[in-house]
């Protein structure tokens, strides 16, 4: 007589069973293959498109192979189940629980005051059957603590004095190291990519590339900070003792912002020319004058237009009047490109 083993797994169609006989249990190398159950649960959470990219009776959802559920009972101990993608529900992943912000979390679903990633409700109906919605998040009321989700901290985020000390694209902010935006409406442009601020619409140049002026140290002394290569702005404060090393503030450049310099030469520009800052005078005699231009502009030996991806420039003149060089920039891809003539 030969009696049999029954292997059970929880499936969306119901339990299912492989029967195995015992007398050929000793015949059977189980390190040499994945048997059909061991197959689904390795491909748990592998990327996917469709349904058929997945194994056995996982279901794609959020571009990953999950397991189907009707309510959190159906789920692996410790898993939840979420709406995901109507009318197919799913066991949400372990790699997929935790969260500081809603974009850590899948798609349509938010990071909660728990910080667990969860359905929004306003009421209970939009939550799944063994669900509640408190702080419209839907929780299992096992979840709850006096009705209500636990509300827990963040880690707090590292200090620092610079940009440079923190991880990329988190930006020195008061001290501490935080996403600058993570929605339109942190922005004044109204435009978050990436967690950073577009600019606010055709940004000119505000400074000569390379330029180095005096700042104050955010202890104590004196640096330097020095012109972006896109002249949007200078960098941080460098030279400052303690902070940046102990060689102390560059010598300046002699490039200074003089608005009652008068230049010997007359430039004919049209109508839709408009310079953003006073020409710049260099101790050499060299002149470089920001603006922007909504026409085809000839700054006297090349021509720049929003035509072409123009929004802003710089262009650096010799002391004789002629031109050496153009700095453009284009605010909707960022570039910044540099010709010398």
């Amino acid at each position: 007589m030969v009696r049999s083993l029954r292997l059970w797994g929880s499936m969306r169609k119901g339990a299912r069973h492989v029967g195995v006989g015992l007398g050929l249990l000793g015949a059977l190398a189980w390190g040499a293959c994945k048997g059909p159950e061991e197959a689904v649960l390795a491909a748990l959470g592998s990327g996917c498109v469709l349904d058929s990219d997945c194994e056995g009776e996982l279901v794609c959802v959020f571009q990953r192979c999950h397991q189907a559920c009707e309510t959190s009972v159906d789920c692996p101990r410790g898993e939840r189940c979420v709406v995901g993608a109507p009318p197919t529900h799913v066991c949400l992943l372990e790699d997929e629980t935790e969260c500081v912000r809603n974009s850590d979390c899948p798609e349509v679903l938010i990071c909660a005051s728990d910080r667990k990633c969860r359905d929004e409700c306003v009421a209970d109906p939009d939550c799944l059957g063994d669900q509640v919605c408190a702080q419209q998040a839907c929780a299992l009321e096992a979840e709850l603590v006096e009705g209500r989700l636990p509300e827990v901290e963040p880690d707090p985020e590292p200090s620092c004095a610079f940009d440079s000390e923190c991880v990329f694209p988190k930006r020195c902010i008061d001290e501490v190291c935080r996403f600058e935006c993570e929605v339109d409406a942190d922005c004044p442009s109204q435009r978050c990519e990436d967690n950073r601020c577009d600019p606010l619409g055709p940004v000119a140049p505000t400074c000569v590339p390379g330029h180095q002026q005096g700042c104050a140290c955010p202890t104590s002394g004196t640096g330097v900070q020095i012109c972006a290569d896109d002249g949007l702005g200078y960098g941080d404060c460098l030279g400052c003792g303690g902070m940046m090393g102990t060689a102390g503030a560059c010598p300046p450049t002699g490039m200074m912002s003089d608005p009652s310099f008068v230049w010997g030469r007359a430039l004919t520009f049209p109508a839709g020319l408009a310079t953003t800052s006073a020409v710049m005078a260099h101790q050499s005699g060299d002149v470089v004058l920001a603006g922007t231009t909504t026409l085809p502009t000839d700054l006297g030996g090349q021509v720049v237009s929003p035509a072409n991806g123009v929004d802003a420039f710089l262009a650096r003149y010799g002391a004789g009047g002629s031109l050496q060089g153009v700095t453009t920039y284009d605010a909707g891809t960022g570039s910044v490109e540099v010709s010398a003539l």
